[in-house]
């Protein structure tokens, strides 16, 4: 729709508002005629959803572009061209963790086999169960009873001491053996991880002492570029946004729409059909007004006829010959001469 009466009521210029003046929009929403935007432009942007910004004009108040452009803000670009990262006393290997790391690769090479193997002999220089049989079958040779006895004392001690502390004893040096073997497993791959790490480090440690600097340089302006990118997206989005997506009008137009059609159907409608019903009356009574004007002399004319001397019918006669027939004055003429007669 083009809205050519209201553009020329509100518009500038219009009915309104002169050229000085400014439209409606510039008046009314602004409060400043050097803002004006054309009411019929307003409601064809609202009509197909646009966003409020574009529609209203609104970057004349405020500015989005160039809230959001990095590029116009003082400083931003050049306080970030300005970030530098120092790496020149960066110490990645210290002498106390190269001494520590040296500490657990030494003490990493351990032998565990010769431990092992001195670990796996006998608890006892001499087989216990052997020096109890011995001792057993030596009571069982003497004549002499009490030393008999001793010796079969001695051999039962012997037993006992076995089974209380001996086979204990045996037991966990299996265990320990087993953990030995197992830690022995195990130290090969840390003692490789240890000599790796302490060599990786030695390397990034004469790195950052030599293009430490180069590298900090790359890294930092490849941040800045990140952060300028990330600013330059953001502007896109934001006037992206505030052009297509953000407060669309369609609400104004749907009440300029439901405004004009309750006008229409339910003020201008009626008022149409009570001046239409009066311009009718009107042309009835113009087309009734001769004819009862006829009808009001012809009756008239009878009762004077009926009622009146010849005279004042001679009168009545000439003052309605305006509106009378011919024949009709012929024929009073007759009777009038008739009477004299």
């Amino acid at each position: 729709p083009e809205f050519h009466v209201i553009s020329r009521l509100v518009d500038q210029p219009g009915v309104f508002y002169s050229d000085p003046q400014g439209g409606f929009i510039a008046n009314v929403l602004y409060g400043n005629d050097t803002l004006d935007v054309p009411m019929k432009q307003v409601l064809q942007d609202c009509h197909e959803n646009r966003a409020i910004y574009p529609a209203l004009g609104l970057h004349r108040v405020f500015d989005v572009e160039a809230a959001v452009d990095q590029h116009r803000w003082a400083g931003v670009s050049t306080h970030l061209r300005a970030v530098r990262a120092n790496l020149s006393t960066l110490e990645v290997l210290s002498p106390v963790l190269q001494d520590q790391l040296t500490d657990l690769l030494t003490s990493l090479s351990v032998n565990f086999t010769e431990h092992r193997i001195q670990m796996s002999k006998p608890v006892t220089g001499k087989d216990l169960d052997s020096f109890a049989k011995q001792l057993d079958n030596i009571g069982n040779q003497m004549r002499d009873l009490a030393t008999a006895s001793r010796m079969e004392t001695l051999s039962s001690r012997t037993r006992r001491l076995i089974d209380s502390h001996i086979r204990p004893l045996e037991g966990k040096k299996d265990n320990l053996v087993y953990q030995l073997t197992a830690l022995e497993v195990q130290t090969g791959p840390l003692q490789r991880q240890v000599n790796q790490s302490l060599s990786h480090l030695k390397t990034i440690q004469f790195f950052a002492n030599n293009q430490a600097e180069t590298i900090a340089q790359r890294k930092s302006r490849e941040y800045v570029d990140r952060l300028l990118s990330y600013l330059d997206q953001l502007r896109d989005h934001v006037i992206n946004s505030a052009k297509k997506r953000v407060a669309p009008c369609r609400p104004l137009w749907d009440i300029f729409h439901n405004t004009r059609l309750f006008l229409c159907r339910h003020t201008m409608d009626p008022l149409n059909g009570y001046w239409f019903a009066t311009m009718w009356c009107l042309v009835v009574l113009l087309a009734a007004t001769p004819v009862c004007l006829k009808l009001v002399d012809y009756y008239r004319a009878r009762s004077s006829r009926s009622s009146g001397s010849p005279t004042e019918n001679l009168v009545v006669s000439e003052q309605g010959a305006g509106w009378s027939s011919p024949g009709y004055d012929i024929k009073c003429s007759k009777e009038l001469n008739g009477n004299y007669k």
